[in-house]
């Protein structure tokens, strides 16, 4: 997979870019804003699972199960779609560590 695929600026849907925030086994995520600059964190899948249907489907049915959570401590998916043929997930951007 190719680090940073999208650059700071470019729209994904109703969201720009501004960094890369980690790159992960399946995916990058990214920091990213909407039109009212509330931050968002935008996950796109990577090339190599989004070639594999069963990697495409791992991913739609994250969203899927995702979609359904309610609970106070589980940041809400905000949106889903697909940019340059990968599929992506957009949540609230939350500030601090990783919990790693």
């Amino acid at each position: 997979m190719q680090e940073g695929q999208l650059a700071p600026g470019e729209r994904v849907g109703g969201f720009v870019i501004d960094r890369l925030s980690a790159v992960g086994g399946t995916g990058e995520v990214y920091e990213a804003h909407d039109e009212a600059q509330s931050k968002v964190a935008l996950k796109l899948l990577s090339k190599e699972f989004a070639r594999d249907e069963e990697g495409r489907h791992r991913f739609r049915e994250e969203a899927a199960l995702w979609s359904r959570l309610k609970h106070p401590g589980i940041v809400p998916l905000l949106a889903t779609g697909e940019h340059g043929g990968l599929p992506y997930l957009v949540s609230e951007w939350i500030e601090g560590r990783t919990l790693q």
